[in-house]
C-alpha cells in the first residue's frame, strides 16, 4: 500500500519514525478522518479548517504552507494508485518534528496521508447505549480538536467492548452529556434538535457541523445545550453524527428512543 509522507509517497513498508519523534513520545499532534465517496472528497475545506485551527492552537509554524490542492491531489493520487474503489477512509496526521522535552525545539510539522478502503462503511445500524461508568471528559482550549492524545476515547472503547454495548455516551466531569467514543450525540423533543455544546469537552465535528446547518435550513430549532443524562433520557428520539454518516441509537441503558429518519435523509 502507498502512502504520502511528508509528501512523498512511498511503500508503507519503508515507512519509519525516530525514537525521538514526538508524536511517539508525547502525542504532540492532530488527526482528521476524512471520507471519500461518490468520487469526493467529503466536508473536505471543514476538515482542513478544524486541522488548521488545532494546529494554530497548539503553536505549530508554517501551517499556510499546507495549500488545499496539495493535499487533495495526494489523496487522490493515493486512491488511484492503490486502486481503490468508491469508500475510502482517509487518514491525515500532522505532528511536530523532533526537538526538545516537553518545550518543543522545533514547531514545523510532519504530514502523513494514508488511504484504506471501507466497503461497509455506510451500512445502516441502530446501536444500543450505556453511558460510561470509567471514562469522563473535560472542557479545555484543545478539547474541540481531534488529537494524537485519545487515551479517554481509547479507555471508553474497551470499557464498551466490555460491557456489550455498541456504543457508550461520555459525560464530563461535571455530568454533562458530552459525545460517544466516536461521534457526536443529537436528540429530538418536541420537534426541537439539541446537541451539546462545546463547552461540554465534546469534539467540534465536521459532521456536527453540517448536521445543524441542514437541520436548520429543513425549519429545525437547533440548540447547542450543557445538558444531564436526564435530560437525554427524556428524548424521544437520540442519533449519532461522525463523518461515515447518521446512526441512530435504539437504547441507552433501559429507555428506548423512536427513529428520526429525517436525520438521515438531511445528511445524503
Amino acid at each position: 500500500m502507498l502512502i504520502s509522507y511528508n509528501f512523498k509517497q512511498i511503500d508503507e513498508r519503508l515507512f519509519s519514525l525516530p525514537y525521538q519523534d514526538r508524536g511517539f513520545r508525547y502525542g504532540d499532534g492532530l488527526f482528521e478522518t476524512i471520507i471519500y465517496k461518490k468520487q469526493r472528497i467529503r466536508f473536505f475545506k471543514d476538515h482542513l479548517k478544524r486541522l488548521k485551527a488545532g494546529m494554530k492552537a497548539l503553536g505549530y509554524e508554517g501551517i499556510d504552507g499546507l495549500k488545499k490542492d496539495l493535499l487533495e491531489q495526494q489523496i487522490l493520487q493515493l486512491i488511484h494508485k492503490n486502486k481503490l474503489d468508491n469508500k475510502v477512509r482517509v487518514k491525515l496526521h500532522i505532528w511536530r518534528k523532533p526537538g526538545g522535552l516537553y518545550r518543543p525545539d522545533n514547531n514545523h510539522f510532519n504530514v502523513l496521508i494514508t488511504v484504506k478502503e471501507e466497503p461497509q462503511l455506510f451500512e445502516f445500524k441502530t446501536l444500543k447505549l450505556a453511558f460510561s461508568k470509567q471514562v469522563s471528559l473535560a472542557y479545555t482550549p484543545f478539547s474541540k480538536f481531534k488529537t494524537s492524545n485519545s487515551l479517554p476515547y481509547i479507555a471508553a472503547s474497551i470499557e464498551r467492548e466490555k460491557r456489550g454495548f455498541d456504543d457508550l455516551v461520555l459525560c464530563n466531569h461535571k455530568g454533562i452529556v458530552a459525545e460517544c467514543t466516536a461521534s457526536n450525540i443529537f436528540w429530538v423533543k418536541n420537534n426541537r434538535i439539541f446537541t451539546p455544546s462545546l463547552k461540554s469537552g465534546c469534539i467540534a465535528g465536521v459532521a456536527r457541523k453540517n448536521m445543524i446547518i441542514k437541520l436548520l435550513k429543513a425549519g429545525y430549532k437547533v440548540e447547542k445545550v450543557m445538558a444531564k443524562k436526564s435530560q437525554l433520557l427524556e428524548a424521544e428520539s437520540v442519533f449519532l453524527t461522525n463523518v461515515a454518516g447518521v446512526l441512530h441509537v435504539r437504547s441507552i441503558e433501559h429507555h428506548k428512543f423512536k427513529l428520526f429518519e429525517k436525520s438521515e435523509e438531511l445528511f445524503g
